[in-house]
């Protein structure tokens, strides 16, 4: 009478480490030390384990690391603010690539609705927990 194996659990990962560790179990028995047993079981994960990538993150675009929003910095007088001169500071613009055109059309959205020019600006708090 043939016994149906049963059907593997898990990923590919999860399959190797359960493998793993019968195997770990059938060298003790056998007789392997801890040091060839910790080898072998170094080198099975390694084979299986999943590779990090081996070349650099590329992004799609470098003005704004493909987030949408382009950081720039303020020496103090360029930024369009009413004071003309005021603090040095950084800030964020729609990028002009793929994603910008999102934020654009997010902050679009929001200014039809009236809530760009107040998102910028927090109410001074009058009182502590408020």
């Amino acid at each position: 009478m043939h016994t149906p194996k049963p059907e593997p659990i898990g990923g590919i990962l999860a399959q190797t480490i359960t493998a793993a560790i019968t195997a770990w179990h059938a060298q003790k028995e056998a007789g392997a030390t801890l040091d060839e047993r910790t080898a072998n079981l170094e080198r099975t994960l390694r084979i299986s384990w999943p590779r990090r990538r081996a070349e650099p993150w590329h992004f799609l675009c470098d003005r704004c690391q493909d987030t949408g929003w382009s950081l720039r910095d303020c020496p103090g007088t360029v930024c369009g603010r009413s004071k003309p001169h005021h603090s040095p500071h950084s800030y964020v613009i729609a990028c002009l690539c793929a994603k910008g055109g999102a934020v654009r059309a997010l902050l679009a959205a929001q200014a039809s609705r009236g809530g760009v020019e107040e998102a910028g600006h927090s109410q001074r708090m009058t009182r502590v927990g408020r």
